[in-house]
């Protein structure tokens, strides 16, 4: 048997009102190419693996007006990795120019949040991975928002108070909200994992995540189990013209 070290991008939802998101940047070649990317680049620590560490970092950088990647950090997440997060840092300053966002025909800085899930399986042979060295590997199963991306995105479109309070509708900022999704997918312990600049927003992402609905839960081995998200709320309106 063999060890099979994955290391893949999350698909991670840029949720929020549908029209407050702000104009990300791109990887040169896209998603695929950020994929193979990782996949080429990251080493997963011996030590790491000696510890069986598995689970996600997510690294937060910035995308300058020239597409070059500035100051990486980590967000931190539920649990403290020091060898992943290390790891995920070595490797988003490796990275070539990005493509960088435009705001109505001008080039700006925009930050950008990179989530990197590791893990490790032994269920593998020899013969399973024959032609895989290559491939993107599908990331561990997770609880899902009823409807997806698109409803979760109408969610808070509908109930949203940032747009409509004069008091908020100028400030700008994005607030990392983690909360559990039970095994019976009832969203629960929402709190906020990095600090954002406006402590109004912060309260309105609360009170938005508790507001949910019920969850599909994450089922894994043929067992339903809690699992915790890490969900970004952007809070932004477009310049006027």
């Amino acid at each position: 048997m063999l060890t099979l070290l994955v290391i893949t991008l999350l698909s991670f939802q840029q949720v929020g009102v549908p029209m407050l998101e702000e104009p990300q940047p791109a990887f040169p070649g896209g998603e695929l190419a950020l994929k193979q990317f990782l996949q080429q680049h990251v080493h997963y620590p011996q030590a790491a693996i000696n510890k069986k560490e598995e689970g996600y970092v997510v690294v937060r950088f910035t995308v300058d007006v020239q597409g070059n990647v500035k100051h990486p950090h980590i967000i931190p997440g539920y649990r403290h990795q020091y060898l992943l997060e290390k790891e995920a840092l070595r490797v988003v300053r490796k990275m070539p120019k990005w493509i960088p966002a435009k705001r109505f025909k001008k080039l700006v800085a925009v930050d950008f949040y990179l989530p990197i899930s590791f893990s490790l399986s032994a269920s593998l042979s020899a013969a399973d991975l024959s032609g895989k060295e290559s491939c993107i590997l599908p990331v561990e199963p997770t609880a899902e928002y009823p409807g997806g991306s698109e409803a979760m995105e109408d969610f808070f479109k509908k109930n949203s108070r940032y747009a409509l309070d004069p008091g908020t509708r100028n400030m700008r900022d994005r607030i990392f909200v983690q909360f559990t999704v039970d095994e019976r997918g009832i969203v629960r312990n929402p709190a906020i994992i990095r600090p954002g600049k406006h402590p109004v927003l912060e309260k309105e992402a609360i009170r938005l995540v508790r507001l949910m609905p019920r969850w599909k839960p994450c089922l894994q081995g043929g067992k339903l189990v809690a699992v915790q998200w890490n969900l970004p709320l952007n809070f932004y309106l477009p310049d006027k013209k």
